[in-house]
């Protein structure tokens, strides 16, 4: 057991937590010894890899031993809500086109709720805009890569002329700009503060990410009745009662005091 445990650190692979589960094998007596012997280990890359990875214990039926199931479905919540990408600021023409989806249009009502339509008006200019002006920034990487690597290719044969070193360098320069933006945008989803500007560290980042998103998920629910679930369109069905009463119970309040 000592050289395992330090093969375990030596090889630095990750225990996850056994989620609904505190042990997968007893001895099924009178006076039980229960322990936790059965789990899977994995390395930080395909941690990576599979983010939203979870250990679950399943029901024994067999054996004293409990199956584990390694479950690296993603979560589903709906659609994503929007989020403002902080890299589209360093765009040139962003305040422009800001100023113009301001003023483009004027909404009839109450302050508040021209506000909220402004806002939401300009929610799918900055969605649409920022698809063309930036796309999806990994597959933009993939195709500069791929372009570097035929050109060096080329250069191994028989040399570049000049026109085809210029375009390395405006190749290279524009991938040193994609993964600026990729800093930036991990670094705004990590909240680390103290990043410096210029830290290529993303990895460190994308960790980060990961495990606060893992301890933001919600495997299990207690419901009205007292009964508790794991089943995620169940949670997702009481998380949509429980604020649309909450909600629906505070417009009640403003209608009978007359508050705005």
């Amino acid at each position: 057991m000592r050289l395992f445990n330090k093969f375990l650190q030596d090889t630095n692979l990750r225990d996850p937590n056994l989620l609904n589960a505190e042990f997968t094998w007893s001895n099924l007596r009178e006076e039980a010894v229960c322990c936790k012997l059965d789990k899977f280990f994995y390395s930080s890359d395909w941690e990576e890899l599979f983010p939203n990875a979870r250990q679950k214990a399943l029901a024994r039926v067999t054996s004293d031993h409990c199956p584990v199931e390694l479950d690296t479905t993603k979560l589903k919540w709906g659609p994503c809500p929007f989020r403002f990408d902080n890299s589209w600021l360093n765009h040139p023409d962003l305040k422009e086109k800001f100023k113009e989806w301001w003023k483009h249009e004027e909404f009839q009502g109450w302050e508040g709720f021209k506000l909220m339509k402004k806002l939401k008006f300009i929610k799918e200019k900055v969605k649409h805009w920022s698809k063309e002006e930036f796309g999806d920034l990994g597959k933009t990487k993939e195709e500069l890569e791929a372009k570097v690597k035929g050109l060096d290719l080329e250069e191994g044969r028989g040399g570049l002329d000049d026109t085809k070193r210029r375009e390395r360098e405006t190749i290279l320069l524009q991938f040193e700009g994609l993964v600026f933006k990729e800093e930036v945008s991990w670094r705004q989803r990590a909240k680390v503060q103290w990043a410096r500007e210029g830290d290529g560290n993303t990895r460190l980042l994308h960790k980060i990410v990961n495990g606060r998103r893992k301890r933001n998920s919600i495997e299990k629910l207690e419901l009205e009745g007292g009964v508790i679930t794991g089943d995620q369109e169940a949670i997702e069905q009481e998380l949509i009662n429980f604020f649309t009463k909450l909600y629906s119970s505070n417009m009640e309040f403003f209608k009978i005091t007359g508050k705005k």
